[in-house]
């Protein structure tokens, strides 16, 4: 990554980056703060559990009574079609890693990353919501069994799978809860 250009007179201290390590290197002889290489894996716990929020956000709404989010519109459409968005990005993981791995996982993934997006799809045009919910929640379960799989081949890392097992527990719940609360 092209290192960003800090530009310090020399009436300035260096900026104390003791809160941003281990990710950013400050060098004084350049007057550079840099990234390490590698920086952005500690971040990815972090932005796929805040993927979880807007599914436990629209849970809350639902239990509360709220039919509409302003400038969102209706909250059922609104935690459905995120569902969708979520799965779609989970089953193009799985179609992404298969580029990379040989074997049947190289075969398996592009299938069934593609049936179970194609189906998911399909019975969003056609189901009522709460029974939508319920096939979200296999989807999400199927999506987590594959990913436990390639857990369990050491073709994921122990990081990746655990962050995916805490983010699907969140999601799965919200959904579960949604589906009560109707």
């Amino acid at each position: 990554m092209k290192a960003m250009p800090l530009i310090l007179s020399h009436h300035l201290r260096a900026p104390n980056l003791n809160h941003l390590r281990p990710c950013y290197v400050y060098s004084s002889s350049s007057n550079e703060i840099q990234m390490k290489q590698g920086c952005m894996k500690a971040f990815y716990p972090y932005l796929t559990l805040s993927g979880a929020l807007p599914f436990i956000f629209c849970s809350l709404l639902l239990f509360a009574g709220v039919d509409t989010v302003p400038f969102f519109g209706n909250t059922e459409h609104v935690l459905k079609t995120y569902a969708l968005i979520i799965a779609s990005f989970l089953t193009g993981i799985h179609w992404g890693q298969h580029l990379s791995l040989t074997g049947k996982w190289s075969r398996y993934l592009p299938v069934l990353s593609n049936i179970n997006i194609i189906v998911l799809w399909l019975l969003y045009l056609m189901l009522p919501f709460q029974a939508l919910l319920f096939a979200f929640v296999l989807s999400f379960l199927t999506s987590l069994a594959i990913d436990r799989k390639l857990y369990q081949e050491a073709l994921i890392t122990p990081v990746y799978f655990k962050t995916r097992c805490s983010a699907s527990v969140l999601v799965i719940l919200s959904l579960i809860a949604s589906g009560f609360f109707m």
